[in-house]
């Protein structure tokens, strides 16, 4: 059986007391509960949740941040760092929410949104081929010759 149509990942969770090392890539959304360390790259949105550290670079959609970010974050949409959370690197996206009672220690640079894919459109094609006769042109009105003067008077 094919399933036609959008396949929905369930999030990875890393839970806490848990520790990961090293480099995870993921076409969906990640949720940190535990420990990360090394680089995070995913397709979705990645939580950071409230007793949680992440010591890695993020690449991802989105970003919210509850707990501890120790590392560089390129986001394609949105960050968010909640109110009692602690980021301690740059931060990129086109749209960066800081909450006032949050921690930021690096840059906060805003990107262009990403440009989207232009709509397919469907051209009209003509008929032509060596079968065909070339389509017949209309002849043009020829230029006046000299100068012409609208509208002015000639002094005698």
């Amino acid at each position: 059986m094919w399933y036609r149509g959008r396949v929905h990942l369930a999030p990875a969770v890393i839970p806490a007391h848990a520790t990961v090392t090293g480099a995870i890539d993921t076409p969906g959304d990640v949720t940190l509960e535990g420990r990360l360390e090394g680089e995070l790259r995913a397709g979705g949105a990645v939580t950071v949740a409230a007793n949680a550290t992440c010591m890695a670079s993020v690449f991802a959609r989105s970003l919210v941040i509850y707990g501890e970010l120790i590392g560089n974050a390129v986001c394609t949409e949105t960050i968010r760092v909640a109110a009692g959370a602690r980021a301690v690197g740059d931060l990129r996206a086109p749209d960066v929410e800081v909450d006032s009672a949050s921690e930021v220690d690096g840059r906060v640079d805003l990107l262009p949104p990403e440009p989207r894919s232009p709509e397919l459109t469907r051209l009209e094609a003509s008929r032509r081929g060596p079968a065909l006769p070339k389509p017949r042109t209309i002849p043009r009105a020829p230029r006046p010759v000299g100068r012409v003067r609208i509208g002015t008077k000639r002094k005698p």
